[in-house]
């Protein structure tokens, strides 16, 4: 194992999670973890907690409007004004809009995997950690400053 290899994890990171069958499944970094493990190529030493992004840290990416969205629909009953809203951020429960559906707690889970983000760049900028592979979800193309939604059209034009 690297003496100077970090795995950025933190438990919380994986209640972000749409259902059991979408690709960003959290049980992927589980078994990956497992299978490092196993392998020897992760160990305790190597991993590093971190913290939540701050709100100002996810306005340098998303707008006011669909981060307060979010945060509404991390709730564990929304109001029903919010839920008719949801589909304008990209976010939705119908069958159409399978990929990006909102559930309690998303707003803490994902302010988690930014914090995760954040801290392995850090790490790679300070030269703490050399520069590796994301395990956690990759922020772009997907991700926009009002909505999310990519991978909904990519699946849409998958489906014609």
């Amino acid at each position: 194992m690297s003496g100077d290899a970090k795995f950025v994890y933190h438990e919380q990171g994986l209640r972000y999670r749409f259902n059991d069958q979408h690709p960003f499944n959290q049980k992927r970094i589980v078994l990956l973890m497992d299978m490092m493990r196993k392998a020897g190529l992760l160990d305790d030493s190597m991993l590093l907690t971190h913290r939540a992004a701050e709100e100002d840290e996810l306005l340098l990416a998303h707008a006011k409007p669909y981060v307060d969205a979010v945060k509404a629909l991390s709730l564990p009953s929304p109001s029903a004004e919010v839920i008719r809203e949801a589909e304008r951020y990209g976010l939705d429960t119908s069958e159409e809009q399978e990929d990006t559906p909102f559930f309690e707690h998303m707003h803490e889970a994902t302010c988690r995997l930014v914090g995760g983000s954040i801290a392995a760049a850090e790490l790679v900028m300070s030269g703490q950690a050399p520069p590796r592979f994301p395990s956690g979800r990759r922020p772009a193309p997907r991700a926009a400053r009002e909505r999310v939604g990519l991978l909904r059209l990519q699946r849409r034009v998958r489906r014609h």
